[in-house]
């Protein structure tokens, strides 16, 4: 697999491409602190969204592209105080080994909870928090 990273101003372009098969993965970094909400706006302006990292394998090559040691929001955020999904419906469940020592932790009735990734695992933070912003596009 061919990987590259190019970084624009605050813009970092991360893309792979398997030579098996036709698609290819392309990911982008912004580098400009936002709360989750506006990350979602931001991803959804070039019709990609928030990085859908499910496997350790997809957290650690995000991890490993990202242009800057900084928390960057991912898709995954609690519908219900606890219960993670990530954006495109997906469960993430409590007991991962993605999630950093002692998390998840930041939830309640009182706020909505959403993830970052920061050191190849995963954090709890409030939505309303700014962080940079991670988004990805498939492209066949």
């Amino acid at each position: 697999m061919d990987q590259r990273v190019t970084c624009i101003f605050h813009i970092c372009l991360a893309w792979a491409t398997d030579a098996q098969e036709s698609n290819k993965e392309f990911s982008y970094y912004i580098l400009t602190n936002v709360n989750w909400d506006s990350a979602n706006q931001i991803c959804g302006i070039s019709n990609a969204t928030l990085a859908n990292l499910e496997t350790q394998e997809d957290l650690t090559k995000a991890w490993n592209n990202a242009p800057v040691v900084w928390p960057y929001w991912t898709s995954a955020s609690d519908n219900e105080p606890g219960d993670f999904t990530w954006g495109n419906g997906n469960p993430l469940f409590n007991n991962s080994s993605m999630w950093a020592a002692k998390e998840p932790n930041d939830f309640g009735a009182d706020h909505k909870t959403c993830v970052t990734m920061s050191g190849g695992k995963l954090f709890t933070e409030r939505c309303t928090w700014a962080w940079y912003v991670v988004c990805e596009k498939l492209i066949n």
